[in-house]
């Protein structure tokens, strides 16, 4: 039985295909994202705090780094500590020839790993215990001559006194407040005993989804780190849910895209899609909607072998995270306060 063999027109038709899919694929978006990319947007919310521990400790909380002999926020209480970043991030697909991100967000660094003060404060660990003891300490002897002021006033005086009721409210305040400077001055104390002593990072993210309106969905999300990329400045979050959100869309890594060509000279024309907008206090209003910049991005001419990018886009600190596209849509890099961030 002779088997039949395809013509040799056939198979460079076939041929030809394989190849137009394979570049469109790598090259560019699928044809029905180009007019509607701002809904792979995401908005982040990262609250987190650091710890400070060690075994048969009670725990320290510390929200960051005063200076370099002294910690800023620190609480026995987490929620005191507690601090939020906000930012932009994109649904990602890892995928070369695939839109799906499988629940992927791709974000900085910067806004949901600020763990990297650690390493700072693990090398300046036993300083910083002796100097922050030494504030707990002192802080304690204000709050016990304030006490003992308080002490006199309220022996002295009496309830139909002017101002009586106001005082004794606050003198309770003050009394939980030693209370809580004992336990925080005795647990550094302890800890700076310690041969060692454990620090963590204590991060919480949530992300809203930009609907079809592109405007921010109003429910909170959780989700998790799922892989850092620290020597990119990136990390990857992955969502509640491994499928793409409805009407939703994902921007995925092309093989290689034509910013390695662009020069201050002959700078590449490129788009910012994120919210770019003013952030008062954190919140987001009902005029928060993604938008569209158009600026120029170019290779750094200083140092030709890396991959160090530049670009003219006024990039807000709500904007960090965005994703930059060039012309024809693909996705060439993520949007920092310091410029461009290149897909790896």
């Amino acid at each position: 039985m002779r088997l039949h063999r395809p013509s040799s027109k056939l198979l460079l038709i076939i041929a030809s295909l394989v190849v137009i899919i394979t570049v469109w694929g790598l090259l560019m978006p699928l044809p029905h994202h180009r007019m509607r990319q701002q809904r792979c947007l995401v908005w982040l919310q990262n609250t987190y705090c650091f710890a400070m521990t060690a075994d048969g400790a009670d725990t320290v909380y510390f929200n960051g780094l005063r200076s370099d002999t002294l910690l800023s926020g620190v609480s026995i209480r987490r929620s005191e500590a507690l601090v939020t970043r906000h930012g932009t991030g994109f649904w990602y697909s890892p995928w070369l020839l695939l839109h799906h991100c499988g629940g992927r967000i791709m974000t900085t660094s910067r806004l949901a790993l600020p763990d990297t003060l650690l390493d700072r404060v693990d090398s300046l660990i036993d300083t910083l215990l002796v100097r922050q003891t030494a504030l707990a300490d002192r802080q304690l002897a204000d709050l016990t001559k304030s006490e003992d002021h308080l002490d006199y006033y309220v022996k002295t005086h009496s309830v139909t006194d002017e101002g009586y009721n106001q005082v004794a409210q606050y003198e309770q305040q003050l009394r939980q407040q030693l209370k809580e400077t004992k336990i925080l001055a005795q647990t550094l104390k302890h800890l700076s005993r310690q041969d060692h002593v454990k620090l963590l990072y204590l991060p919480r993210y949530t992300y809203r989804a930009a609907d079809r309106s592109d405007t921010l969905s109003t429910e909170a999300r959780p989700c998790h780190l799922f892989k850092p990329l620290r020597q990119r400045g990136l990390c990857i979050l992955q969502s509640d849910t491994k499928l793409n959100t409805l009407g939703s869309v994902s921007l995925a890594r092309p093989l290689f895209t034509l910013m390695r060509f662009a020069s201050s000279d002959d700078p590449a024309g490129v788009t910012l899609m994120g919210f770019n907008h003013p952030l008062p206090h954190g919140q987001v209003t009902s005029a928060f909607t993604a938008g569209s910049y158009k600026g120029q991005a170019w290779k750094d001419s200083d140092f030709p072998q890396s991959r160090r990018y530049h670009t003219d886009l006024p990039i807000l600190s709500s904007a960090e995270g965005s994703p930059i596209v060039d012309r024809r849509g693909v996705l060439i890099g993520v949007a920092t306060k310091q410029g461009l961030i290149p897909m790896p």
